[in-house]
């Protein structure tokens, strides 16, 4: 692997090569590659370039040494930056990005293809907003994905916006919405928000709420198959639901509270369930005659808490005091309301753990 630099550190060329020689059985070696190369523009007054391409062959396993979960495939994305760091006017800086993604199997048939275009300001009062607009054109699902043959991902798009208020004030606030769609008929939103606040210098708050709900999305039944083989489809609902309140109380530079806590709520309904005959042609599926068939619709709630007290008795040398609690269900029924799902969560059977950590610095 390399990395070079070129015009003091303005532009670079990043890379690496790999190969595997391992026994696929027990006579039988098979040999593969892999590598990335990217070059780039890094610095620069107002415009910034990469582009990068890797790959990896079908016999690269490597997994002997260490997991490879990547897809065996090759291609890359190429990014555009324009900038100005010294604005007029409202804005203090923004930055307009432009990035195409592209990958093939060694089949021939396109796995990803998008195009991105992402502007962001910082304005004169240090508040941010970034916008993300991501056009998915057609491509296919492949082995690589669990697929049996290829399936034809449909076109779509998605808008999202960040709203962040002045970080350095007592109260700030961050914003995330998003819309996505399909042709086929998916619609998924997304509203996450969180609020930061410090009612004096040795004490934070952090809650946050993320609402995420997707509805008719043509999609796999995880890791379903049929009788004959093919890949279980049907069309999906999600509905999620995360609330979290972390926090830090500092009582002195060597005595100090962090807490995390989380009720985590997500719930999954399949219907309309068909069988991927070819990338375009999902045949209506009989469940109810199938012997394979079980019902893949869930819903869970979970809640994780964690308080840690940090004490520095002696200068290098601290212990820490650990609470968790854990609860984690997944039997409640798809059509339960929110709030007999938040109800439930602190009904479910827990786990507690106490963990005490000391350490001490000897100095030799």
């Amino acid at each position: 692997d390399w990395k070079l630099r070129f015009a003091d550190g303005v532009y670079a060329i990043d890379g690496y090569l790999a190969g595997s020689h391992s026994s696929k059985t027990y006579n039988e070696q098979i040999t593969g590659t892999a590598g990335r190369i990217g070059l780039g523009k890094l610095e620069g007054d107002h415009w910034l370039a990469f582009s990068f391409y890797d790959f990896s062959t079908k016999n690269f396993f490597i997994n002997d040494l260490g997991f490879y979960s990547q897809p065996r495939e090759h291609g890359g994305y190429t990014q555009i930056t324009y900038k100005e760091d010294n604005a007029e006017g409202t804005l203090r800086r923004y930055a307009s990005t432009f990035q195409f993604n592209y990958r093939w199997n060694w089949e021939g048939a396109k796995t990803v293809a998008e195009f991105e275009f992402e502007p962001s300001m910082e304005f004169r009062n240090f508040w941010t907003v970034t916008l993300n607009y991501t056009q998915v054109f057609p491509s296919f699902d492949d082995e690589n994905r669990g697929i049996i043959g290829l399936y034809r991902k449909p076109a779509g798009s998605t808008m999202v916006a960040t709203i962040q208020t002045d970080t350095r004030k007592p109260v700030n606030m961050m914003f995330h919405g998003g819309l996505l769609r399909n042709e086929l008929g998916m619609n998924t939103g997304i509203v996450s928000t969180r609020l930061t606040l410090r009612p004096t210098t040795w004490m934070e708050f952090v809650p946050g709420f993320t609402f995420y709900e997707k509805r008719e999305e043509e999609t796999w039944v995880i890791p379903q198959y049929t009788e004959s083989g093919y890949n279980l489809f049907g069309r999906r609902d999600i509905d999620q639901r995360d609330l979290s309140l972390r926090g830090t109380i500092t009582f002195s530079p060597h005595l100090s509270v962090q807490f995390f806590t989380q009720v985590l709520l997500v719930k999954i309904h399949y219907e309309d369930f068909r069988e991927l005959i070819s990338p375009n042609d999902l045949r209506p599926y009989d469940t109810q005659s199938s012997s394979t068939f079980y019902d893949p619709d869930f819903n869970e709630q979970v809640l994780n808490t964690n308080v840690v007290l940090r004490w520095e008795y002696l200068p290098g040398s601290t212990a820490y005091l650990v609470w968790t609690q854990a609860r984690d269900g997944y039997n409640s029924p798809y059509s339960t309301s929110f709030g007999e799902d938040f109800g439930q969560t602190f009904r479910l059977p827990m786990d507690n753990v106490l963990l005490l950590k000391l350490s001490y610095f000897w100095s030799l």
